[in-house]
């Protein structure tokens, strides 16, 4: 049969069809049914040169987020693939990537949208609104797509035409992406839709809507009239529980026995003694008692907590910030370290062999392996176990490997494999534009252990630093459209007006956190001895950009302030109260870090900065 182009639901349709660079994405059948493996044909675009291997990345949405990474068969200039999407699945969003999973064709920066049918060869009533919700918030991440402003509500007013019945769940939805498009335009619709949301008394849920849309907008005494009037008509509905337990996150003086006090007041009050409420409170004793690293009261309360999946997040962060989190980094307590990760490791095995978890499942949990398995294998390393160290750390997918890891590889490697092993690894690495000074100096070694041409090993560097230049630079540009940084004005703790133009020809290091931020406080200590050490650099300026925060400016203010004077970091922070500068850097993850170089240029961005020294020099040029 005649292949069939779907690529469109068919919105913005000359976006899909006239796009000059990107390629075509076709269905075998004009209804590729979910539940049903369907063949997809891919033709890159006559001008562009095709990688030595491409797969199909697709996300979709099926009780949950989830990316599959499907290999490409060539056939001539047509490439093949076949995917079964679970049962239920509305769309999938589908990309192309290389072998690395560096992007090829994302369709123009909209990817490829391929609606899905029933059994009985129906379209799926919601795929655009499904469709939607994707590119408004999961798909930019994962496929580095920019969409045309108004693309993704575009879709949502279409479906919402077709089908009347979606707005009733999906409305709120549509009008947090509509209002940071025009925020003028769009606030009398937020307004309208609050008031009317409010008018209702059926459920809770509609008056949430409007205590959502008003912190939206920042209208801070709807929302406290929004939320009184909840909190009085539900004294034991969603708001009230998620205030109670907000209070206790926000405790600045936590203790074993408030959490206590505080399991047995919501129990009470909220009549729910359930396992999953006791876990809960079981878990926030576990991490209390794991800052304190008093291992003895963390046993006590892993071995009441049921469900354990609840906890291996903390295990696993707590055991990376004992193994020191570096590979020169001296760890601490490595073997209550080791206990930590492998109860982490264990519980992980368990959900991937459990008959009941389903495809998709197993490989989310295999990516939470791969995490954990890198924790472990830096502890055993430490700990003298190498070969074990390299046994996990080679079982981890090594297409998702972060700079760190490669690191880690590479060590592990030369000792279990041998130097010349390391070598090679090391070489593809660095030609591959890794930027890491630890690769570069693990490889000078190398040489000089197997009396190779020094010169040979600078000429690798060279090219290599230069790679890696190039390809951030590439990165920023695709990330932020430009390398200009994009000026900003902020107060900082002590109520000054601060801008980025008024540090010009300045080296600018820009700290995106939040004092909630777990990673932002395990990163700070090394950002301080960078403070320290370019204290007396008037060239160097670094910048805490504190967003994300909770409560009023006032509150923000001293809750940070305190957060700051306590650990004695003599950081200069920022506010970004109404969280208008992290959009204009992309910022999604926090810590998030940007060097901006004298020419008001930005020069590095991401989330870690091992080599914050070479990144200062380069900025400085």
């Amino acid at each position: 049969m005649k292949p069939v182009v779907t690529t469109a639901l068919l919105l913005l349709a000359a976006i899909f069809c006239n796009a000059q660079t990107n390629g075509i994405l076709n269905a075998e059948n004009a209804t590729t049914k979910a539940g049903e493996e369907n063949q997809y044909t891919y033709q890159p675009h006559a001008g562009v040169v095709v990688p030595g291997k491409i797969s199909a990345s697709i996300i979709y949405f099926n009780k949950g987020y989830f990316n599959k990474v499907v290999p490409l068969d060539k056939a001539g200039n047509l490439y093949h693939f076949y995917f079964k999407a679970p049962d239920s699945t509305a769309t999938l969003l589908i990309c192309i990537v290389d072998d690395k999973k560096t992007m090829f064709d994302n369709n123009n920066e909209t990817t490829f949208i391929m609606p899905l049918y029933n059994k009985t060869g129906q379209r799926f009533s919601n795929a655009g609104v499904v469709a939607a919700q994707l590119i408004g918030g999961y798909a930019p991440y994962l496929f580095k797509i920019k969409p045309p402003k108004g693309y993704a509500t575009h879709m949502y007013e279409q479906e919402f035409k077709k089908h009347p019945a979606l707005k009733d769940d999906n409305y709120l939805a549509y009008l947090q992406i509509l209002y940071p498009q025009n925020k003028d335009s769009a606030k009398p619709i937020l307004l309208a839709y609050a008031k009317q949301q409010l008018a209702k008394k059926s459920t809770e849920q509609k008056w949430l809507n409007a205590y959502y849309l008003y912190r939206q907008m920042g209208m801070n005494d709807e929302v406290k009239q929004t939320e009184e009037k909840i909190l009085t008509a539900y004294p034991k509905g969603t708001l009230a529980k998620n205030t109670f337990y907000n209070k206790l996150y926000q405790d600045k003086e936590p203790s074993a026995e408030k959490y206590l006090a505080a399991m047995h007041d919501y129990m009470t009050t909220f009549n729910d003694s359930t396992t999953a409420t006791k876990d809960n409170f079981y878990g926030m004793l576990i991490s209390y008692y794991g800052d304190k690293k008093d291992w003895a009261n963390l046993d006590k309360y892993d071995a009441l907590i049921t469900d354990k999946t609840q906890v291996i997040g903390t295990y696993n962060n707590l055991a990376w910030s004992l193994s020191g989190e570096q590979l020169d980094n001296p760890g601490t307590d490595l073997d209550y370290a080791a206990t930590l990760s492998r109860r982490s490791l264990q519980v992980v095995d368990e959900k991937m062999n459990d008959p009941k978890t389903t495809v998709d499942e197993r490989q989310n949990w295999k990516s939470t392996h791969d995490t954990y398995a890198d924790t472990y294998a830096l502890i055993l390393y430490k700990l003298g176990k190498v070969d074990s160290a390299f046994y996990y750390e080679d079982g981890i997918d090594k297409t998702n490997f972060y700079d760190g890891g490669r690191e880690m590889y590479a060590r592990y490697a030369e000792k279990v494999k041998g130097p010349e092993f390391a070598r090679k690894y090391i070489e593809e690495q660095l030609l591959a534009g890794v930027n890491s000074t630890l690769l570069q100096k693990q490889l000078k070694d190398i040489y000089a252990q197997l009396n190779l041409p020094e010169d040979q090993y600078e000429k690798i560097k060279e090219q290599a630093v230069s790679l890696a230049r190039q390809k951030s630079l590439d990165k920023i540009k695709e990330t932020l459209g430009s390398l200009k940084a994009k000026d900003f004005t902020l107060k900082d703790l002590e109520g000054n007006t601060v801008t980025l133009a008024s540090y010009h020809d300045k080296v600018v290091v820009l700290d995106f956190w939040a004092t909630w931020c777990g990673p932002c406080r395990a990163s700070f200590p090394a950002m301080q001895q960078a403070v320290t050490k370019y204290k007396d650099d008037k060239d160097v300026v670094f910048l805490f950009m504190d967003i994300s925060e909770n409560g009023d400016e006032a509150t923000i203010r001293k809750n940070t302030a305190k957060f700051i004077d306590d650990n004695h970091y003599t950081f200069h922070v920022l506010l970004d109260i109404d969280n208008k500068v992290a959009p204009d850097y992309k910022v999604e993850f926090i810590p998030d870090k940007f060097i901006i170089n004298r020419q008001g240029n930005i020069s590095f961005m991401g989330n870690e900065l091992s080599d914050i020294d070479g990144a200062i020099a380069d900025a400085k040029g």
